[in-house]
Parts: C-alpha cells; structure tokens; sequence
C-alpha cells in the first residue's frame, strides 16, 4: 500500500502514497489518513521517548549537582565540614549570636603527636585516629553549633554561647 521512495537529487525520503487502480478519491484519502495517522504515532512516540530521557538527565543532573556541592563543602575522610564550609557557617552563627547579643567561642583543636602515629603505625592508623576525632567532636557538639577540619591535624569548633 505505501513505500518510501529515495529521490535522486534530494536529500531525504518521500512516502509515496500510489493511487489504487480503480478507486476513487475516497481510497486516495482513506490512504492519506492512515499514512498522517501513522506519521503522527511515530511523532508522538519520539516526545514520548524524548520527555523519558530528557527527565532521566535531569534527573542525573540534580544527583550529580548534589555530591559535588557535598564535596565542596566536606572533607572527604572525616566527613565533616572542611575548611571553607566551617569559615562560612561560622560566620553565619558569629553574626546570628551578634545579633541576638548571646556570647560566642571558637575553639581550636589540635591532636598532640598525631605525627608519631602516622609515622609509628602509618597512615591508615592515622586515618582512624583523625576520623575518629571527627565523630567525638560533632558528637559532643549540639546542632546549632559548628565544627570542622581545618587541615591535618587541626579542627575547629564554633559555639554559640559558652561550651
């Protein structure tokens, strides 16, 4: 009934529609409407499709842009906020606390003779010891508080009042 023809000298292919022998207009255009009709199924199966892979990559977009704002502002082996997250939260808690005229207190720590361990033991044992240090202090910190590793050895800790 139908076949796609290739032109000489043009660039795509033609759906000839032939005219049945002996028929009249009403097979022309019974013929004209199933070809549209199959024209538009196969149209509106490509949106279909479309609309299922263009939401999957929005989809992946948005987990993406997500870890990497994770590990913009994490350490990646304490899991706790790394330098520029720390500065740029305490500030926000420094200015809350000025605000609301309640006292505020940083602390720094630093793990004494961490060196020796990582040299003594290596440094997967120095790993262990730095993430654990991590867990005790945002354990033992409350919510509206801050902490951070700073770099190596060294954490800090943001208070809003006295600790």
């Amino acid at each position: 009934m139908f076949n796609w023809q290739h032109l000489d000298h043009f660039n795509g292919v033609l759906l000839r529609i032939p005219h049945p022998p002996g028929k009249g207009r009403k097979a022309i255009l019974g013929s004209i409407t199933i070809a549209l009709t199959l024209l538009w199924l196969l149209f509106t199966g490509m949106l279909v499709v479309s609309w299922f892979v263009i939401r999957r990559m929005v989809s992946n977009m948005y987990r993406l842009q997500s870890s990497l704002q994770w590990q913009a502002w994490h350490d990646p082996l304490t899991r706790i906020n790394n330098r520029g997250a720390l500065f740029e939260r305490a500030k926000v808690l420094a200015k809350r606390c000025e605000q609301q005229q309640q006292p505020y207190s940083v602390m720094q720590m630093d793990l004494d003779h961490f060196k020796n361990i990582n040299d003594r033991y290596g440094h997967q044992a120095g790993d262990k010891v730095l993430t654990h240090a991590a867990r005790l202090i945002t354990s033992t910190i409350r919510k509206v508080d801050v902490a951070g590793r700073v770099g190596g050895e060294n954490f800090v800790s943001s208070c809003r009042g006295r600790p």
